[in-house]
């Protein structure tokens, strides 16, 4: 499994928001009528368990488990749980008995300041050394030309590494104001990096255009008639992005697509 976070191109939401905000709200009017949205209305990004995990990705159709996710993260917050009885355990999937959705203040039974509370002390878990009420890093994904995002809840042993990598995308704006000046973070990159998908409707000078697919664009191209089609149509658009060079480059693994005669 990949649980690696790239930079990639503005998703469509984003960069249109501006434009269609009033689009947006209307439809937003439309299909959520008597109240608005909160966070526990948003779809959830599972991780499996086992030897290679995956992405568990909500779709309309049901669930599609992918080794890779794209994404811009539009927030993030330290949250903690806390299940009387553990999740799964129960009859059916019970709410827990208490969360904290800033780290801080617990809602619920016990409740209260979460610094205080003996559920929160390192040893309190059943299970051993662990805590009861289990700290959670939660990531509000925006992916695509999704709306909406999705949430992403990182399990206790993961919080080290998503601290880091917080850390290390802090060192890189510093990075580029030492060498080139405040003004340079305002500034239009020069390279966009994104999906086929992403640039739709967009043009550049000179475009590098990788072959490699999905698991599941791989899967569609290995099937002849429609599916492979849609794959072959999608690498047209990419293709037809470049004003002036397009770059065909080497596959970097068995899922690619054949763009060269």
């Amino acid at each position: 499994m990949s649980t690696d976070l790239i930079q990639i191109q503005t998703p469509r939401a984003l960069a249109g928001i501006e434009a269609n905000l009033d689009a947006i709200n209307e439809a937003i009017a439309t299909n959520i009528s008597g109240g608005g949205i909160s966070d526990f209305d948003l779809p959830r990004v599972k991780i499996s368990g086992g030897a290679s995990p995956r992405w568990i990705v909500p779709t309309l159709e049901g669930e599609e488990t992918l080794e890779r996710i794209n994404g811009v993260i539009v927030f993030s917050r330290d949250t903690r749980v806390y299940y009387k009885t553990a999740f799964g355990k129960g009859s059916g999937k019970q709410p827990p008995d208490c969360t904290s959705s800033d780290g801080i203040t617990g809602k619920g039974k016990p409740g209260g300041e979460c610094s205080r509370c003996p559920l929160a002390e390192y040893g309190s878990a059943e299970e051993g050394a662990g805590q009861a009420c289990k700290q959670v890093k939660q990531m509000f994904v925006l992916r695509g030309d999704l709306l909406l995002p999705e949430v992403v809840s990182l399990p206790p042993t993961s919080l080290k590494g998503a601290r880091q990598f917080f850390l290390n995308r802090i060192q890189f704006p510093v990075d580029i104001a030492a060498a080139r000046g405040p003004q340079a973070l305002l500034e239009k990159p020069q390279v966009t990096v994104g999906t086929i998908h992403s640039v739709k409707g967009g043009e550049a000078d000179v475009v590098i255009l990788f072959p490699d697919l999905s698991q599941a664009g791989d899967a569609a191209y290995q099937r002849y008639g429609p599916p492979r089609d849609a794959v072959i149509r999608m690498f047209y658009v990419g293709m037809t992005r470049a004003r002036e060079a397009l770059y065909l480059a080497d596959r970097a693994s068995t899922m690619a697509a054949h763009l060269i005669a």
